[in-house]
């Protein structure tokens, strides 16, 4: 899958949790799955999105994935496809 195609994907999600169609257990299940098929990825910026992931996983773990900002997930994931390389030539 082209990377055009994944950033699209991400660009669903975040608007989903967003709207709350995407809850955030959810979102935390599909993130890693889009973000480690990008092709040419900074490793650091793979890292970032582990690491959000984790800190997701530890709040719902603890019963307060309803005090998650879904609008600043949402733009930081935004913000995280900014880098997101375009597909090779």
């Amino acid at each position: 899958m082209s990377n055009v195609r994944i950033a699209e994907r991400l660009g669903a999600l975040a608007d989903g949790v967003e709207l709350r169609v995407v809850s955030v257990s959810d979102f935390a299940d599909q993130l890693l799955g889009h973000t480690e098929a990008l092709e040419r990825m900074p490793y650091s910026r793979l890292k970032e999105a582990q690491m959000v992931q984790a800190q997701l996983r530890h709040a719902i773990s603890h019963g307060q994935e309803q005090f998650v900002d879904v609008h600043t997930l949402g733009d930081w994931l935004r913000g995280w496809m900014a880098h997101v390389p375009s597909d090779p030539a």
